[in-house]
């Protein structure tokens, strides 16, 4: 084999190697911050629902006014729901501690169940609370765990 074409196969193994190391660097990166922008999206979708008088205005004023429609919010926060809980289950396979899922699962199933069937502010907000304490709470379980090792 001659050294020309060793050092092609060579480099070209080199490129697939640094360009799989990145794909799975920014799978990471996707999977470390999927509970943060899942909780983001969630609430978003929940003080829509509850009819947050800032948040409305905000968007009937850039034209977006056609998303305050419950059709649209509530499989809206069904998904950013699921988003959340993935990124939490994800959170949980690092970690090996199971109370920001626990946490949020409940969190989750409440927030649903009162905005989407019940219709009660507070007890939403409140549940809304618990999501976003199910998330810091994996970010602080992370960090320990990375800490540790």
């Amino acid at each position: 084999m001659p050294v020309v074409e060793f050092a092609h196969i060579h480099r070209r193994f080199l490129t697939q190697i640094r360009s799989q190391t990145q794909f799975v660097q920014a799978t990471w990166a996707v999977t470390r911050n999927l509970d943060k922008f899942g909780i983001g999206g969630s609430v978003f979708a929940a003080l829509c629902c509850l009819g947050f008088p800032a948040l409305l205005s905000i968007l009937s004023a850039v034209g977006l006014g056609f998303i305050v429609t419950d059709t649209v919010l509530i499989p809206m926060l069904l998904v950013f729901l699921a988003v959340t809980l993935a990124g939490l289950y994800f959170g949980t396979r690092h970690h090996h501690e199971p109370w920001a899922l626990v946490l949020g699962v409940i969190s989750a199933i409440a927030t649903f169940v009162f905005i989407g069937v019940v219709q009660n502010r507070i007890l939403a907000g409140v549940s809304i609370a618990g999501l976003v304490i199910a998330s810091v709470l994996n970010v602080w379980l992370r960090t320990r765990q990375l800490h540790a090792e």
